[in-house]
């Protein structure tokens, strides 16, 4: 089961960039019988590659997003408080408001044929005709491919803005390859186009196909339908809608319509959307819509090489297996190596001294010096581990909820390194002692439930928080830090999860402050590990509503068959429409199947509660995406839906389809 994460993650937040990248993994269903099968039998669809072909396509593709860092924390404090513990206002961030992100590439993109390989064919992608923006609340940030303006001298760095990509026979990219010049910006930009014009045909398509697809932010469902064949120049026109549901940090929705040359076997054109939520419980803690128009402008036959920089360093990075992510030092030598370059450049000639100082001066999120100084130092704590020695005491004389207490916090929880995670630890030590504030002490800790590899030491610390004489608001927020570090463990060492999972479950039992029972029900939610159901089981029949809908949510990463039914008999049946409405929010983050369709088809003829209701059709949207069954039921509803409040929300949803 693919990996998940259960808080947002700081490279999306920070960066501020399009959180997508490159669809690699695949894997495609039978193909589909419909009207559209007699046009598919009648052309062969196919790409196909001729060595020394150069394709130029004109490209517009635009991005508008926003994200917030300071929401996602404040999302995270708030679901432990919303786990039951009651106390207090407890720590939150200062409220700030969202960076605005906007972005662009536009200009000329040419793929050339480089070598038949493998049954595929590897292809160079020049990006050097093309200019990349970006703006982070209308300050302009560092621009990448295609800063010289068309008819000015030649772009030194042309050479490092040609990608390496290889395709295999059925048009999924499987690895790319970048220069180790690019800036992060560059890179964000080039994966997210490339993600965009990919298609991808089974052996033998139908009408209609289904695929499963991948980028930086994990699998996502991709539609092919036949709309149309242009015959005699048989051109035939797709729809390839996007969706991603199941992923807890991220849910993805699109249709892209692309006009497919079926003789020659190339793409002439590609043009549409896609948007991406990011979130955390019920908070929305980022999302961007990118627009997309790329059409063919010619098409020639000349020389193919590779580029220069391949002489000098490159690395290949395998998206399909979702561990290749700059700023992590993990992964081959060679991976790792890039890595390191990227945050050489990304730091550049900053010292400790000279970030923390800036760090000092900047005290507003909209200071456009903020995410480039965050960066920076948690560029420097990932190449220089020891840097983060005495940080514990640089936290110690800050406000906790200042952006210098956040920024450095974030920059050790994104480094993640054994000596950023003893500093993070020995600064809930010193938050907690003497004249210290629980309040930063609480923060402290939900940076330290943010690491991607807790070490044990890490654990230890935090399960001596969540099961010892701490502070209320600080154990009980150790609770659902410890399961979010299970949940992180879970494929790498999963005996250390177990571990985790089994003493939140042999706790459970035995704790008679039902707000503390839900808490634990959150804790071992956030781990989400199968053997956590007959734990979990008993408590959806609680007299508490409370209590009913943190045992259902809990069971959301559970994917199995019993969980699905009884989560979508408690759907149809609770007394509670916030028992319903979060067994059906559980519902959406595995795969849905007949069972679900049927259960989402009665909800919609007996639930009288809009809250319901919307759940229920937005999951219904969502699975749409690769469930013609699914389509229909929600067409039905939408036709017949009369609630003012409910109608537009249903016909928004099936427009978007």
């Amino acid at each position: 089961m693919q990996k998940k994460h259960l808080t947002v993650p700081l490279t999306v937040l920070a960066l501020a960039l399009v959180g997508t990248g490159v669809g690699l993994g695949l894997s495609l269903t039978s193909p589909q019988p419909s009207w559209a099968a007699a046009v598919a039998g009648k052309v062969h669809l196919k790409p196909h590659w001729k060595v020394g072909e150069s394709r130029t396509y004109s490209l517009e593709m635009t991005m508008a997003g926003k994200a917030s860092l300071a929401t996602a924390l404040a999302a995270l404090a708030k679901q432990g408080k919303a786990a039951g513990t009651g106390k207090g206002e407890g720590a939150q961030p200062a409220a700030a408001p969202a960076q605005v992100i906007e972005a662009s590439l536009q200009g000329e993109l040419t793929f050339t044929a480089l070598a038949a390989v493998n049954g595929g064919t590897k292809l160079v992608v020049d990006f050097s005709k093309t200019r990349m923006s970006a703006r982070v609340d209308g300050q302009e940030q560092g621009s990448g491919a295609g800063e010289s303006a068309q008819g000015q001298k030649e772009d030194p760095r042309a050479d490092l803005k040609k990608v390496l990509v290889d395709v295999d026979g059925q048009g999924a990219f499987k690895a790319v390859r970048f220069a180790p010049g690019l800036t992060l910006l560059e890179r964000n930009h080039m994966r997210t186009l490339l993600s965009l014009v990919q298609v991808v045909f089974p052996a033998n398509p139908g009408g209609s196909w289904n695929g499963e697809e991948s980028d930086m932010n994990g699998p996502f469902r991709a539609s092919y339908q036949t709309r149309f064949s242009l015959l005699p120049s048989e051109t035939v026109v797709l729809r390839k809608d996007l969706a991603r549901d199941g992923n807890v940090l991220t849910r993805m929705s699109g249709s892209l319509r692309i006009n497919f040359d079926a003789a020659a076997g190339r793409v002439t054109g590609i043009e549409g959307a896609r948007t991406t939520e990011s979130r955390m419980g019920e908070a929305v803690v980022g999302e961007d819509a990118v627009r997309l128009a790329f059409s063919l402008s010619a098409v020639k036959q000349a020389p193919a090489a590779e580029p220069d920089w391949v002489k000098i360093a490159a690395s290949e990075l395998p998206y399909a297996s979702g561990a290749a992510v700059v700023g992590t030092l993990e992964g081959k030598e060679e991976t790792r190596e890039l890595q390191k370059s990227l945050l050489r450049k990304e730091l550049g000639d900053d010292t400790r001294a000279s970030l923390l100082a800036l760090t000092s001066e900047i005290a507003h999120e909209d200071d456009p010096r903020a995410l480039k100084t965050y960066l920076k130092l948690a560029a420097l704590l990932t190449l220089d581990p020891d840097a983060a020695n005495g940080l514990q005491d640089t936290l110690a004389t800050l406000h906790w909820s200042s952006l210098a207490f956040r920024n450095i916090a974030t920059a050790l929880t994104k480094a993640g390194t054994p000596q950023a995670q003893e500093a993070l630890r020995e600064g809930i030590a010193l938050a907690q002692g003497g004249k210290g504030d629980a309040r930063a002490a609480q923060q402290l800790v939900v940076h330290l439930g943010m690491v991607a590899v807790p070490t044990t030491e890490s654990e230890e610390f935090m399960r001596g928080l969540a099961f010892g004489a701490a502070p209320n608001d600080v154990g009980d927020t150790a609770l659902l830090a410890l399961g979010n570090m299970g949940h992180a463990l879970r494929e790498g060492v999963p005996q250390r999860a177990q571990r985790i999972q089994q003493e939140l479950a042999r706790v459970l039992p035995q704790e008679s402050d039902f707000t503390r029972r839900e808490l634990l029900l959150a804790a071992i939610g956030n781990v989400g590990v199968a053997d956590q159901v007959p734990v979990v089981a008993p408590f959806l029949s609680d007299a508490r509503p409370s209590t009913r809908a943190k045992a259902a949510r809990a069971l959301r990463h559970v994917d199995t068959q019993d969980v699905k039914e009884t989560l979508a008999r408690t759907a149809r049946s609770d007394a509670s429409e916030t028992v319903r409405a979060h067994a059906v929010e559980a519902l959406a983050h595995t795969p849905g199947d007949a069972g679900t369709l049927a259960a989402y088809r009665a909800i919609l003829e007996t639930e009288r509660s809009v809250p319901v209701l919307k759940e229920t059709a937005r999951n219904l949207s969502l699975m749409a995406a690769t469930d013609a069954g699914a389509r229909r039921v929600l067409e039905d509803f939408a036709a017949v839906c009369a609630h003012p409040e409910l109608r537009p929300y249903v016909k928004n949803l099936v427009h978007a389809l």
